[in-house]
């Protein structure tokens, strides 16, 4: 049966010399259904003797999509989580080196013209820094940089692609606002008034 085969399994990993460490990550990127069904089959085995799991995720997602009814995804939680650790997210300044040294590898020999530097520090610091808060963010942007700015060339300022394609790959939602924003956006006319 299948409580004796537990018993079985169980009785053989508490023999085992060591810990079987089980490494899950970005469980935050699976969807609502994947992120249920992982966290009930660590529900049932996680009580097994020289097991442990370690889960990285991000809790608000996790959270909402074990929520369910009168059940409350954190609750849940606590009940399967033992040991909780928060990762801060990386400072500015810890970034910026990364991504700057990540665009001048990601852009040579792609023909794009210079960069302004009177405008690129305070649009990194101010627009570009502020929407990455991981590694792994800023990784996606740097594989995109490349793409876009040979497709681009040097019809748009490289500033703007840096920072229209920090937006596009952190808030794709709102990057996809701007096209029709800017169609329906007034041209101004000669005398500098709105045209109408």
């Amino acid at each position: 049966t299948v409580h004796q085969q537990r018993a079985e399994l169980t009785a053989l990993l508490a023999d085992l010399p060591g810990r079987i460490v089980v490494f899950v990550d970005d469980i935050d990127r699976l969807s609502q259904q994947e992120i249920r069904d992982l966290f009930r089959l660590v529900r049932l085995t996680g009580s097994f003797p020289n097991v442990v799991y370690v889960l990285c995720f991000d809790r608000k997602v996790v959270e909402t999509a074990l929520t369910d009814g009168a059940v409350s995804g954190s609750a849940y939680l606590e009940k399967i989580v033992k040991v909780s650790m928060d990762v801060p997210p990386l400072p500015a300044q810890a970034l910026s080196p990364v991504v700057t040294g990540g665009l001048a590898e990601a852009l040579d020999g792609i023909n794009i013209g210079p960069i302004d530097a009177s405008r690129w520090p305070d649009i990194l610091i101010q627009i570009v820094l502020p929407m990455f808060a991981t590694i792994r963010d800023v990784k996606r942007y740097l594989a995109s940089v490349p793409l876009t700015a040979r497709s681009l060339g040097a019809e748009v300022s490289l500033v703007d692609v840096l920072a229209l394609e920090a937006l596009r790959i952190r808030y794709p939602a709102a990057h996809d606002l701007l096209s029709p924003a800017a169609a329906s956006s007034p041209e101004p006319s000669s005398t500098g008034n709105p045209a109408r």
